[in-house]
């Protein structure tokens, strides 16, 4: 049995515990060339991934109001299809899961539709070590992180003070943390920056995996 810092650990998926961007990256094309819309120039697109999806056509790749509907249909039926299995685990990320399990209740709250999520989670056989999940509604409208985070607390009763912790690669994740009142860690290794997430005010940081595993299995770093 492990000692653990926290007795309630809410995840973030996409750039927390998978590497999702390949499949998302492919599906933003797909759903792009259908609709005869070009890809953003820069190439950095894929760092806006973790936000609503609907948001993300409308905002990342600048997709037009009366195509938002279209694109998210065209991204979901390759991301249903191929995408979500274009996809791995950050190494480490299923041992950490299971002696986290031991001695906390783990939880998912992510922008991802919630039925991807799980077949997410069941590739990876990661499912089994969490209580719960919060995902994404098909409209998009129930989607904001704090919402999400909110959910599971309510659902699960958990305490919002210092024995919950949010983990997130996003400025999102660390602001919905901050809106419920629970500490968190801000993980560097995913798709936000490392600016990014030290503005956003973490309680910790993590780089890697590893140090991941080090603050939440142990009471200090």
């Amino acid at each position: 049995m492990y000692k653990v810092k926290y007795k309630n650990i809410i995840f973030d998926l996409d750039g927390t515990l998978t590497d999702s961007k390949q499949g998302i990256i492919n599906s933003v094309y797909a759903a792009c060339n259908k609709l005869k819309v070009n890809i953003p120039g820069s190439g950095n697109f894929h760092l806006s991934i973790g936000i609503p999806l609907q948001e993300y056509f409308r905002k990342t790749i600048g997709i037009p109001d009366e195509l938002i509907d279209d694109a998210v249909k065209y991204f979901r039926e390759y991301y249903g299809k191929k995408g979500v299995y274009e996809n791995r685990l950050y190494p480490g990320i299923d041992s950490l899961l299971c002696s986290l399990s031991t001695a906390a209740r783990l939880y998912i709250a992510t922008s991802k539709l919630e039925k991807y999520a799980l077949v997410v989670l069941d590739y990876f056989n990661i499912r089994k070590y969490f209580r719960g999940i919060a995902g994404a509604d098909a409209s998009g409208t129930h989607a904001g992180k704090t919402e999400l985070v909110r959910r599971i607390m309510t659902r699960h009763n958990l305490d919002n003070g210092n024995l919950t912790v949010m983990i997130g690669d996003k400025k999102m994740d660390i602001d919905a943390a901050n809106d419920c009142g629970i500490e968190s860690v801000g993980i560097t290794y995913g798709y936000g920056s490392v600016e990014e997430i030290k503005s956003s005010c973490p309680t910790f940081t993590a780089s890697g995996v590893e140090e991941l595993g080090c603050l939440l299995l142990n009471n200090s770093m």
